[in-house]
């Protein structure tokens, strides 16, 4: 899990980074409405600020796992979490069907549309969503 996290924390930097240097770029070329729409259309930061709400260990590494697979086949996942999902714990079984029901919603998708998937946790679920 410290392995997950350490790569976790490199890609979040190496988003940061681009992020500045576009949002920087875009100042210096005046165009102050393409940086307001970038960072409001910006996903990524979604599902990591809601992930350091998960206190549940299975359900960390399963959407750690998750977000990497979906980062390597350029896919945008959000994370939606409820008020109540703190009471929800999961078992290793119940995390492995739920990363093997991401890789085939990814897996299925035409090439060349955009992939987006939600995922909502809620305090006696978790559903996934194609958007």
């Amino acid at each position: 899990m410290i392995k997950k996290l350490i790569l976790l924390l490199r890609m979040v930097k190496h988003d940061i980074n681009n992020d500045y240097q576009l949002i920087y770029g875009y100042a210096q070329m005046g165009k102050y409405q393409k940086i307001i729409e970038y960072i409001i259309n910006n996903k990524n930061y979604n599902f990591i600020s809601n992930l350091m709400k998960i206190k549940d260990y299975y359900l960390l590494d399963c959407l750690l796992d998750i977000y990497f697979f979906a980062k390597q086949n350029r896919t945008n996942i959000s994370l939606e979490i409820l008020e109540e999902f703190d009471k929800i714990k999961i078992n290793k079984s119940i995390a492995n069907n739920i990363k093997e029901q991401i890789k085939k919603i990814i897996n299925e998708a035409n090439s060349d549309e955009e992939k987006q998937i939600l995922i909502t946790i809620g305090e006696r679920h978790i559903k996934i969503n194609k958007i």
